[in-house]
């Protein structure tokens, strides 16, 4: 929980700044469906549901590594 905001409002802070829009952005949420529409206008790179296997998120940050 992050207080006032959540993932998505973050994602798009990060999506919008010049500085950061090319950094991959993955969320990891406990909310099941994350991959609605809402959270991909938000510019989310990858998701993941908790729980999860810790391979899985190693995998899905190698995706995006340079």
């Amino acid at each position: 929980m992050l207080g006032d905001s959540d993932g998505r409002d973050i994602c798009k802070i990060l999506k919008n700044a010049p500085d950061t829009r090319q950094i991959p952005v993955i969320i990891v949420s406990a909310t099941y469906g994350l991959h609605t529409a809402h959270e991909k206008r938000c510019g989310v790179d990858d998701y993941i549901s908790k729980p999860f296997d810790v391979n899985e998120l190693i995998d899905r940050v190698r995706k995006y590594a340079p």
